[in-house]
C-alpha cells in the first residue's frame, strides 16, 4: 500500500508542478469582464476579482489533458485585455490548446465581441505531447467583430483553426481578415451545422487570397457546412462566401449540404470558388463577382465539381 500511496503522490506532484491535470471539469462563467485567471493551471477557474471569466475559463481549460466543458449564459463578452506574441489566451485572442467544449446560451443571447483588435478564437495545436488533436465543440454564441490583420497571420478573422472545429447553432458575423478567411480559416476539420456567417470579409486585393466566410486551404483537409446559411460575405480576391484550395488530388474534403450561399461579393467567383466540392441539396444564387470564369471540368463520374460561382 505504501508504494501505491508514494507512486500516486508522485504523479499528484508531477502534475501541479507542469501545470495541467486529467479530471474532467465543467467551468461556469459568470461574468461579463474579460480577466485573465490568477492562478493558470490549478483547476480552479478564478481571476483576482474572484469571478469566473471567459478567458479564465479557456485558460484552465487549456491546462487540461481530458476534454473540459465552459458553460457561458446570456451576455456580451468583449475581449477588451489587448495583447499580441503569446498563445496562452493571457490577451487578446481566446487561444485554445487543449480540446473543450464551449456551450453558450443561444446565438441571439451570448455574444463574444472580438472589438476588432484581434481574431476571437485561435484553435491550435497542443503544447503537451501526451494530448491528442485538439477539438474545439463550440454551440449557442455569436462570435463577432474579429480581425486578423498580417501581425496576426493574417487568416480567420473570427476563428483560425489549426485543430479541429465543430461549430453548431452559432452566428459568425462582422468578422474580417487580411488574406483568408473574413469568418473561419484552416482547419484539419471543420464541421459547422446550422450556423449563419454573414457580413464577414477578406479585404487584401490580392488574386489568392479568398473566403469572406470560409477558407480551407491545404491538402488533408475536411470541411463540412450542413443546414446553414452563407451571404453578404466580401472577399476582394476570390470566393466571396466559401473558398476552398488544394483538392486537386482528392485529399481535401468538401460537402455542403442544405447550404444557401447568396448575396456574398468576390473579384472573382463572388458565391464559391472551390478546386473539389460535393454540393447536396443546396442553392446559390445572386452572388456578384467583377471577373467572370467558366467552371473548370470536374473529373468523369465524379461527385466532386470544381466550382466558381
Amino acid at each position: 500500500m505504501k508504494w501505491l500511496f508514494v507512486s500516486a503522490l508522485f504523479i499528484f506532484c508531477i502534475h501541479v508542478l507542469s501545470g495541467t491535470w486529467t479530471r474532467s471539469k465543467e467551468f461556469a462563467v459568470n461574468t461579463t469582464s474579460d480577466l485573465a485567471d490568477a492562478a493558470p493551471g490549478d483547476g480552479r477557474c478564478r481571476t483576482a476579482a474572484a469571478s469566473c471569466s471567459l478567458r479564465a475559463a479557456i485558460q484552465e481549460a487549456n491546462a487540461a489533458i481530458d476534454t473540459n466543458t465552459i458553460r457561458i449564459p446570456a451576455g456580451t463578452y468583449r475581449l477588451s485585455l489587448t495583447g499580441a506574441d503569446e498563445d496562452a489566451a493571457a490577451t487578446g485572442d481566446l487561444d485554445v490548446i487543449a480540446s473543450v467544449d464551449i456551450i453558450g446560451d443561444g446565438a441571439g443571447s451570448t455574444i463574444i465581441d472580438g472589438m476588432r483588435s484581434d481574431r476571437v478564437f485561435d484553435i491550435t495545436v497542443s503544447q503537451k505531447e501526451s494530448r491528442p488533436r485538439v477539438v474545439a465543440r463550440i454551440s449557442g454564441v455569436t462570435i463577432a467583430n474579429g480581425f486578423a490583420s498580417d501581425r496576426t497571420a493574417g487568416a480567420g478573422g473570427g476563428i483560425r483553426v489549426v485543430g479541429e472545429l465543430e461549430l453548431r447553432d452559432s452566428i459568425v458575423s462582422y468578422n474580417e481578415a487580411s488574406t483568408y478567411g473574413g469568418g473561419i480559416a484552416g482547419g484539419y476539420r471543420i464541421a459547422i451545422e446550422n450556423v449563419v456567417l454573414a457580413d464577414n470579409r477578406v479585404m487584401r486585393p490580392f488574386f489568392s487570397s479568398g473566403g469572406g466566410a470560409v477558407h480551407v486551404g491545404a491538402d488533408n483537409q475536411s470541411l463540412s457546412i450542413r443546414h446553414s446559411s452563407i451571404h453578404d460575405n466580401e472577399s476582394s480576391g476570390r470566393g466571396g462566401g466559401i473558398h476552398v484550395e488544394g483538392c486537386r488530388a482528392s485529399r481535401t474534403q468538401a460537402v455542403l449540404d442544405g447550404v444557401w450561399v447568396s448575396r456574398n461579393r468576390a473579384d472573382v467567383a463572388g458565391g464559391i470558388w472551390a478546386d473539389g466540392i460535393e454540393m447536396l441539396n443546396s442553392t446559390v444564387e445572386d452572388n456578384e463577382s467583377h471577373v467572370e470564369l467558366e467552371p473548370s471540368p470536374s473529373a468523369p463520374g465524379s461527385r466532386r465539381q470544381f466550382v466558381r460561382l
